[in-house]
């Protein structure tokens, strides 16, 4: 008995160093997240600070923003000097074009495409809150104002605030935080709630928590939630180990589009304040809503036909109600501009030789901006396509089969994709509407809605009929689906 009681004794003293040096690295982890969150407080507080500056002092930047970039241009009106040039091609980082091309690398090349619509949805949630806020603000670039500056790219929207400085942050974190955390490689798959959900893969060697802690101690548990916190908040700044790249980048679009007069310092500094206010939004909530969402739509995670249709009919309500506030908003804008300003905007916009052939009616001003908010039907035609084809996806599946592919089947699969998307993409820049409410209807949101289309439903068919699927591509056809 005696020595059964020194056992325990000493186990009892082993247990309450062990608890001991728990608690003393639980004490170390959670100042760890705590800097971190301290951070984002302070990126949104000083985002928000900025935004409220602005709305009161405003005016005065922009006049302030004249002799900076007057004086940067230094009178120079020819278009093809190379200090223009060098600035037009750094500030196309921010035209569609190009997070076009980064989606579809995304897409093409790697297996977790779940990712890639993230990276592609997010920033276009982001394109749209940058057509709403510029319908908002209708304020006008340096350009439209004085007539000797220059408008080198011949932008012809509102000016606030810089839709190149937010979507630049926005997209090259999320480019940042796809490749720095891997999450673009290949997820991992684990089963809770007998439902397969997508983990992104971490750069840290920290053991992955397991979701069914309901055996653990209290202690134990505690743990592990402090340890998911960490997961999360290191995930959220290894998004930033290249920040002086992101920082240098997001510093020379901002400096193109001054030097280029498309936009005063004051609305460069307006659009990365939301994009960054946006991030942090992205982070907390919406990257995960849209994951599980995607997840649902491409898995077919319904109970039945029935709650499918339920889901569909909600996604296409809130899409008409988009497409209409966009609408109103337009037309709230374009009322509050008066005549004689939209007279004079655009004879100091035609005042350059350059920009003349460029005008059009359907893309000045309050025009251009409610266009861009078609991007919505990208977003809504992603999810149609998901939600009506049955089909299969195994992402690891995909990694070892794509590794395996002929070269010339890897490149003829490429040159199919950039077909199917052109194919409507110039259609329907090709059709001529006059009515602007219309055009945005018919011409716009058709267009990204057929990309869409093309992209994720009709991309598996043609594979399937020139013998391009390979086993683990995103909806898959299954053998008895024609």
């Amino acid at each position: 008995m005696g020595q059964s009681s020194d056992d325990k004794e000493q186990s009892d003293i082993q247990q309450n160093k062990s608890f001991q040096y728990q608690k003393s690295d639980m004490i170390e982890k959670e100042v760890s997240p705590m800097k971190y969150r301290v951070l984002q407080y302070i990126i949104a507080i000083c985002s928000i600070v900025w935004i409220i500056i602005d709305a009161v002092y405003g005016d005065k930047f922009f006049k302030w923003n004249y002799s900076f970039a007057y004086s940067l241009q230094n009178g120079d009106s020819d278009p093809s000097l190379p200090k223009y040039k060098i600035f037009t091609i750094i500030s196309y980082l921010g035209q569609e074009e190009l997070i076009a091309v980064f989606v579809l690398f995304g897409f093409i090349f790697f297996a977790n495409k779940i990712q890639a619509l993230k990276i592609l949805i997010g920033t276009m949630v982001a394109v749209y809150l940058i057509c709403f806020l510029k319908l908002w603000y209708t304020d006008p670039r340096p350009y439209f104002v004085y007539p000797d500056l220059q408008g080198i790219g011949c932008d012809p929207e509102f000016g606030k605030p810089s839709g190149h400085a937010l979507i630049t942050s926005v997209l090259f974190y999320l480019m940042f935080d796809s490749f720095v955390n891997k999450k673009i490689f290949s997820p991992v798959i684990t089963q809770q709630d007998d439902k397969q959900q997508y983990k992104e893969t971490r750069v840290v060697d920290i053991e992955m928590i397991p979701q069914d802690s309901s055996n653990n101690s209290p202690q134990q548990q505690g743990q592990s939630l402090n340890i998911k916190e960490i997961i999360y908040q290191e995930r959220f700044l290894n998004s930033f180990i290249y920040l002086p790249i992101y920082l240098a980048l997001l510093l020379l679009v901002g400096f193109a589009r001054i030097i280029l007069g498309a936009h005063s310092f004051n609305q460069v500094l307006l659009g990365w304040a939301y994009g960054l206010l946006y991030i942090l939004f992205y982070r907390q909530k919406l990257e995960k809503f849209i994951e599980n969402s995607l997840l649902i739509v491409i898995d077919k995670k319904f109970e039945n036909d029935k709650q499918k249709i339920k889901y569909l009919f909600i996604m296409t309500a809130i899409y008409i109600i988009a497409l209409a506030l966009s609408m109103i908003f337009y037309y709230i804008a374009d009322n509050s501009v008066t005549q004689s300003q939209k007279i004079q905007y655009k004879t100091n916009f035609m005042s350059h030789s350059y920009c003349q052939n460029s005008f059009d009616n359907h893309t000045f001003l309050a025009g251009e901006c409610i266009l861009d908010c078609a991007v919505l039907s990208l977003i809504y035609g992603v999810y149609v396509s998901c939600i009506s084809l049955n089909g299969t996806y195994q992402p690891d599946l995909w990694n070892q089969n794509y590794k395996n592919l002929q070269l010339s089947k890897k490149i003829i699969r490429v040159i199919t994709t950039l077909v199917l998307v052109a194919i409507p993409y110039i259609l329907f820049s090709l059709y001529k509407i006059d009515n602007q409410y219309l055009y945005f209807l018919f011409r716009s949101n058709l267009k990204y809605l057929f990309v869409a289309l093309f992209l994720i439903r009709l991309q598996p068919f043609v594979f399937k009929i020139t013998k391009l699927e390979i086993d683990g591509d995103l909806l898959k056809l299954l053998s008895n689906q024609n």
